[in-house]
């Protein structure tokens, strides 16, 4: 059955200020924004995350057995993921902890979360993307699905 998550931090988006030269001489400025964002999946722990989809689309596959995908889904893990477990022993996440403070920044024990750090948001229209996970609980699939709406 799927399990309704939310949001449950995010700052405010950043924006990169790209300058590009066209080919007869003119310049033209492009932006591209990034965020931060906390899915919760989760109350309680789970085992790992074996499939990640973003608006709809997969990103991670760890389910596939082409290496090529397998590479590809343990590359955008190191590179945007965070996968927090729901232990009670979870440490708070230091991007957090930056942005809000040590004293204000919860640790979210007991809630299983993502952590999507600097992702591009060229692909969702510039808002925070819609996730859905696969994820393992207590030796079973369990599949989350998030939506966060337009803001």
């Amino acid at each position: 059955m799927p399990l309704q998550g939310q949001i449950i931090w995010s700052p405010k988006e950043y924006r990169e200020e790209r300058k590009k030269r066209g080919k007869i001489g003119g310049k033209s400025i492009e932006y591209v924004y990034y965020g931060d964002f906390t899915y919760a999946f989760n109350a309680g722990n789970i085992v790992g995350i074996n499939r990640l989809k973003l608006n709809g689309e997969s990103k991670v596959n760890l389910l596939s057995k082409k290496t090529k995908t397998l590479n590809d889904s343990k590359d955008f893990l190191s590179k945007y993921v965070t996968i927090y477990d729901g232990s009670d022993t979870q440490a708070a996440n230091p991007t957090i902890q930056g942005a809000d403070g040590a004293a204000n920044t919860p640790a979210y024990r007991g809630i299983s979360y993502a952590f999507l750090r600097d992702y591009p948001l060229t692909d969702s229209g510039n808002r925070p993307p819609s996730v859905e996970a696969i994820a393992y609980t207590a030796g079973t699939f369990q599949t989350q699905n998030i939506t966060i709406g337009n803001r």
